[in-house]
């Protein structure tokens, strides 16, 4: 079910081959035997199906687009879509959303970003109030005497609030080669 959804909702690249070799081959259908019909009703489907695809954000391209502009935010030094994103009663081991923010500060403080890349989203849990991700990351960091290529996985919880989907908690799965770390690994 998921590769469908990706297909329908996501994809405009997958879904827009998939329809132009379907018209293609009712276009030389209509060459052929001169019935527009099905070409006619072949372009309809595609732009309900096009328009439909535009309009749906599946959860996990809301994911997506939060965890976007917090990666800016954070090759910036900032903090400030982070902040916008967490939840009021967000906890990230006994951190509350204040706390966690200026945790993140001070490690920008001490680091500095240099790029950053998203690997992998995976919908993990879903329903209709709260779902999980899966994000995997790759970055380019410095500090102090370490420079280097770090790969991340992260486990974030988000829930529907009246203002939008909002992370609930973000747990660390894999920093570098460390397994299952807490925050305060690093400090």
């Amino acid at each position: 079910m998921g590769w469908l959804t990706w297909f329908l909702f996501e994809s405009v690249a997958a879904l827009g081959a998939l329809l132009g070799l379907v018209l293609f081959a009712l276009l030389v259908y209509w060459r052929r035997s001169g019935r527009r019909r099905p070409l006619l009703v072949g372009l309809a489907a595609a732009a309900v199906l096009l328009t439909v695809q535009g309009l749906v954000v599946t959860q996990r391209e809301h994911a997506g687009r939060i965890l976007l502009s917090i990666e800016k935010d954070l090759l910036a030094s900032r903090t400030g879509a982070l902040a916008a994103a967490l939840a009021p009663d967000f906890d990230a081991a006994g951190m509350d959303r204040d706390a966690f923010v200026q945790y993140v500060s001070r490690q920008l403080q001490r680091l500095k970003i240099r790029w950053l890349d998203r690997w992998a989203l995976f919908l993990v849990e879903s329903d209709a109030e709260r779902f999980v991700v899966s994000a995997t990351y790759s970055a380019d960091v410095a500090s102090g005497n370490f420079t280097g290529n770090a790969r991340s996985v992260w486990s974030l919880t988000f829930v529907r609030r009246s203002d939008g989907w909002k992370i609930a908690n973000i747990r660390p799965l894999h920093v570098g080669s460390v397994d299952d770390p807490t925050w305060f690994t690093f400090d």
